[in-house]
């Protein structure tokens, strides 16, 4: 544990009461996210609504963490407001041809399914699933799907978001990149709970929210476009702000800007951007490997102690194959009941594909984790 991070002061929900089991959901934001909203909004009232240097200071940090954080450059991030607007973002900028096919894994979240399918009435392609087996995908099957179609594009969910199965995302871009397929990524249930680094996934686009593991604000997230694979994308909605120059307000031809920033329609969401790189510079403080470990740590004491009393892991055990999403099943408990009789008493949790999920973070204490057993003991 780092000793220059206070804690309790950093992570507010750890004074209220309650236990959130659901960082795979919609969690508490840190202090510093709180923070930033209110002196933007403090300053935005002061101000009446005048644009301020400081809040282009604040966007400017905010991209430099997030940036950081995933192995990136600052002119590879582009501020959306959700995964789903990152992914449409790449989804409508390729020049589709009638035949080519998007591979996505089989049971992936809707906003990684829903990008895609719309283009196969619109352009003829063709959308493949990466069939699921035993709560987990197997490498093989990607393979045999890009040597027997013309794969354009391999789209997945980084982690499942019902077992926290968690793809080995380098393995997936070299075959990806073997085939000369390109390569999309559904982070939001990776980034901020384990270390990603999109040079060593070789991805192409990475989208994610900040609402879940890294503890933001719901309604801004960020998008990774790959320095070399920016042309790839012919922006689909390139707004006056998404343009070179673009303070030449009355140059009707600029072209897009040379970053990721053409990606930057219009007016900024600076409440939530803030929030964001607040969040994430707490993170990179702290470092992500110490987050991975006291995450899994914490994991390893709801798995023994869910274990005892007769709940079987519907998760992979293996550290390195498993977010911090971990799901249970019983064979006398019904897991809505069981998230009902938790809420009553000051614990979120939720049930997915008919199991209890519990999604621990990395900032709180192992005490919470054996005040969560005692709950669950208690409701059964």
């Amino acid at each position: 544990m780092s000793a220059s991070i206070d804690w309790q002061a950093e992570f507010p929900a750890l004074g209220s009461g309650r236990i959130h089991m659901n960082h795979c959901g919609i969690s508490p934001i840190t202090r510093r996210a709180r923070q930033a909203m209110r002196d933007y909004a403090d300053d935005a009232a002061d101000r009446q609504g005048i644009s301020n240097p400081r809040w282009y200071a604040a966007v400017a940090d905010a991209r430099a963490q997030a940036a950081r954080l995933i192995g990136a450059g600052p002119a590879e991030i582009a501020f959306t407001k959700s995964t789903t607007h990152g992914l449409l973002i790449v989804a409508n900028s390729i020049e589709w041809k009638p035949g080519d096919c998007i591979v996505v894994d089989e049971r992936t979240f809707p906003s990684n399914w829903h990008a895609w399918k719309p283009l196969e009435e619109r352009f003829g392609v063709r959308l493949l699933a990466w069939p699921e087996r035993e709560r987990a995908y197997e490498t093989e099957d990607l393979s045999r799907l890009l040597a027997e179609n013309d794969v354009r594009m391999v789209s997945v969910s980084s982690a499942d978001f019902a077992t926290g199965f968690q793809h080995d995302l380098g393995a997936v871009g070299r075959i990806a990149r073997d085939a000369g397929a390109l390569y999309c990524i559904d982070a939001i249930q990776s980034i901020g709970a384990v270390p990603v680094n999109v040079r060593d996934c070789q991805a192409d686009f990475v989208s994610a929210d900040g609402h879940k593991w890294m503890l933001g604000p719901e309604g801004c997230g960020f998008l990774f476009v790959r320095s070399e694979s920016l042309d790839v994308l012919q922006p689909w909605l390139c707004g006056w702000l998404g343009r070179e120059n673009f303070t030449r307000f009355s140059d009707q031809n600029l072209p897009p800007d040379p970053t990721a920033r053409r990606f930057e329609e219009g007016a900024l969401n600076h409440a939530g951007i803030h929030a964001l790189g607040g969040s994430l510079s707490l993170f990179n403080e702290i470092g992500m490997e110490t987050v991975r470990e006291r995450l899994a740590g914490n994991v390893a004491i709801l798995r023994k102690g869910m274990a005892a009393l007769g709940w079987t892991s519907m998760s992979p055990q293996a550290t390195e194959n498993s977010c911090g999403i971990t799901a249970f099943s019983h064979p006398e408990r019904e897991p809505e009941k069981i998230v009902a009789a938790l809420q009553k008493g000051g614990i979120v949790a939720t049930s997915r594909r008919g199991w209890l999920r519990l999604a621990p973070h990395f900032y709180q204490p192992p005490e919470d984790m054996h005040r969560v057993l005692a709950a669950v003991a208690e409701a059964a």
